[in-house]
């Protein structure tokens, strides 16, 4: 019977031991769970302003309008510093 007691017990102990290793997994799996659903919040977030910022480059850009805007910005950084050595 002492025997059959300790069996328990030590079955009992082991129980609960399991219990607190699947309480600690399930905390564990939520941590991750989060922490995953933020990584995946923010890899989409990237990706999209990835994608927008790919869309807008396939605009065809006009060589004319890039001399233009080049020329303004030299005359306001003379205006800012005065004549630029050549």
């Amino acid at each position: 019977m002492d025997r059959l007691t300790a069996a328990v017990e030590a079955m009992t102990r082991q129980m609960a031991q399991i219990t607190d290793s699947t309480r600690f997994v399930l905390r564990s799996n939520n941590r991750l769970s989060a922490g995953l659903k933020t990584f995946f919040k923010e890899c989409w977030f990237s990706m999209s302003e990835f994608v927008m910022l790919e869309e807008e480059s396939e605009e065809e850009v006009d060589p004319e309008e890039i001399d233009q805007e080049l020329e303004e910005l030299q005359k306001v950084l003379e205006e800012q510093e005065g004549p630029v050595p050549e």
